[in-house]
């Protein structure tokens, strides 16, 4: 019988049943191994995996790392924070393997770590003698390379870890939610390592999800933003809570229906003195006086424009005459907001503050572009574009191509790519059945693959979610991914075996996008 004639109650009380399971499923010690292994662990071109950018398979012996639970090899690492994570989790993927935890030892500066076989993680002397060292500085390209019996993870060597763990290894990290970081490793009681030097980056620089924090999950799923232009969002924090800046400075501050001022945190784009305090209060900052109320990042020097977390309102008679319905509930406010507002501030950080970029958050009802705008002679804007109703209305041909229109737009205006900000908990947060749309996101994320600089995923949080915010973590790395591999990769791991088929890939009865 076909996925398509089971009835849906049937169905429904099936699923929930084998969601309430993942807990329990998720996180495969050594001696449990998978059912059918060889559909879902690792490999080097595993069709659950993203595709590298170079593979070479080297002659020569396999390095031998376990023998029957006994470790062979140390992991040596750089004195690099993120790198000793790396190693830390190398240790402990090999152990879940094979019950063996390699030594990790530390190469400290000014001293030399080397062995006649080893995992060698980052800027260690041996990659330096080996000829694969690449200082951690070049963006986030790794390499993984076996020179004689050592393994070298060089460049973005956590990256290089991580990946190298899920190829060799097998090991998957499908999520929060699922107990253990969703961590399943097959068991194999010795391991060697293939011959090979391969190296790979990302597509998009930008590839952050709400979820992350410092979980194993996010470092396997490559979590990162190298390109360090996002605006704080909804900024200034705290302004109208000041009764002095208020009682000096009222026409910042949005005007409610009743003629108020600063009744919300709302600030009030139409008026220049709301721009007058804006590039004092940015000035202030750079030299020291105080603090912007988020509006300035020193480090990244980043000048943020970021209205409040509503719909701009204000009816003062600047913004009355700038406020345009004909522009639809997604972009009315727009003219005043950015058309007016953004334009004049971007013309005077140029000019004041060379060096810092402008980002901006286009948003509720000021997400689409207004008529006319051009920031290419100011050069320092940078647009995160959030249209919001959920990553999963991707599947709509026509909402798609609007909030793919608006990006577009957005980068042509201001000569730079978008970061996109999507949801994955809308409208999955509705639901009380796994409301999948990897194909939606995977068709999305591959056509702005030169549009985008990559994405802000706005997460929810439990089982229900794991393989949505999975899948479009990977997709960020590299939208060359096959979907319908990573379902069914899922499946044999979490539950021992492939649901039925209909027409489709895993369980497409009831997984949508």
């Amino acid at each position: 019988m076909s996925a398509d004639r089971i009835p849906f109650s049937v169905r429904l009380a099936f699923v929930i049943f084998a969601v309430s399971l993942l807990p329990a499923c998720v996180t495969r010690e050594a001696g449990r191994p998978l059912a059918a292994p060889e559909a879902s662990c690792g490999g080097f071109a595993a069709p659950d995996l993203t595709p590298l950018a170079r593979f070479t398979r080297l002659n020569g012996p396999r390095v031998r790392i376990v023998d029957k639970g006994r470790p062979l090899v140390p992991i040596v690492v750089s004195e690099d924070t993120r790198f000793v994570r790396a190693a830390l989790h190398l240790a402990d993927v090999i152990r879940r393997a094979s019950g063996a935890r390699p030594d990790v030892v530390r190469e400290l500066p000014g001293q030399t770590a080397e062995f006649p076989s080893a995992l060698y993680v980052g800027d260690v002397s041996a990659a330096k003698k080996a000829g694969v060292s690449i200082p951690s500085e070049d963006g986030e390209f790794f390499r993984v390379a076996v020179r004689g019996s050592s393994v070298f993870f060089a460049g973005r060597a956590d990256y290089a870890v991580y990946d190298w763990c899920e190829r060799q290894l097998g090991a998957r990290c499908y999520g929060p939610g699922l107990g253990d970081d969703g961590l399943s490793v097959p068991a194999q009681p010795s391991i060697s390592a293939d011959p090979v030097d391969y190296e790979d980056s990302p597509v998009f620089p930008v590839r952050d999800i709400s979820s992350a924090g410092g979980s194993r999950w996010a470092l396997f799923a490559k979590a990162g933003d190298s390109l360090r232009e996002r605006p704080a969002v909804h900024v200034p924090a705290g302004w109208w809570r000041d009764e002095n800046l208020v009682k000096e400075c009222p026409e910042a501050f949005a005007m409610s229906a009743d003629g108020r001022r600063a009744a919300t945190p709302m600030l009030c784009y139409g008026s220049p003195e709301t721009l007058r305090l804006y590039e004092r209060r940015i000035d202030e900052h750079i030299a020291g006086v105080r603090d912007s109320g988020g509006i300035v990042d020193i480090e990244r020097k980043v000048i943020s424009v970021s209205p409040w977390d509503a719909p701009v309102e204000c009816g003062c008679e600047h913004c009355r005459r700038l406020m345009d319905r004909a522009m639809g509930r997604q972009g009315y406010a727009s003219k005043a907001v950015w058309g007016r507002f953004l334009k004049r501030l971007a013309g005077w950080a140029k000019e004041k503050h060379p060096g810092y970029t402008v980002a901006f958050l286009p948003y509720w009802n000021c997400c689409t572009p207004p008529d006319g705008l051009d920031l290419s002679a100011e050069g320092n804007c940078r647009a995160q574009v959030c249209v919001m109703p959920g990553l999963a209305i991707m599947k709509n041909g026509a909402a798609r191509a609007r909030e793919e229109q608006i990006v577009r737009r957005w980068g042509e205006i201001t000569g730079r790519k978008p970061i996109l900000w999507h949801y994955t908990c809308w409208p999955a947060d509705y639901t009380f059945a796994p409301h999948l749309f990897g194909h939606a996101a995977r068709r999305h994320f591959e056509s702005m693959r030169n549009v985008a600089a990559g994405a802000f995923i706005c997460a929810g949080s439990g089982p229900l979610l794991t393989l949505p915010d999975y899948v479009a973590m990977r997709c960020l790395w590299n939208p060359s991914l096959d979907i319908e591999a990573v379902y069914d990769g899922f499946a044999v791991r979490m539950f021992g075996f492939f649901p039925c088929r209909s027409g489709g890939g895993a369980g497409s009865g009831l997984m949508t996008g």
